[in-house]
């Protein structure tokens, strides 16, 4: 999937996009696993599959408790994309996080509603 996505990326003379204003750096992401605070209700970070992709300047994470706990950086958010302002029904199951990576700090973090 990934060399597919590059491999769509390429521009005309086939040189590979910068990947920076793709995907989230991994250390960037290690920075905002180090300070998250999960929200009352939730599981240890650990629990939960992490999605983390960009999106107006700053690195917005899905944690998910279905699938195998890991981290995974992407383009664009996960199938079933919900902005972070909406209030969701997936209990602490689904966790939103958004981080300002040249700050250094997580602007908000919540599970998505109560079931």
């Amino acid at each position: 999937m990934t060399l597919l996505l590059i491999a769509a990326a390429l521009v005309g003379d086939g040189a590979l996009p910068d990947m920076s204003k793709v995907l989230p750096d991994r250390a960037r992401v290690a920075a905002l696993e180090r300070v998250v605070v999960m929200p009352h209700g939730a599981r240890p970070l650990t629990h939960y599959r992490r999605t983390y992709w960009l999106e107006d300047g700053k690195i917005v994470g899905l944690f998910r408790r279905e699938g195998p706990p890991g981290v995974d950086v992407a383009p664009e958010p996960p199938s079933h994309p919900r902005p972070a302002s909406r209030v969701r029904d997936g209990g602490c199951d689904r966790v939103t996080v958004v981080y300002e990576p040249e700050e250094g700090r997580v602007l908000e973090v919540a599970c998505d509603g109560e079931a």
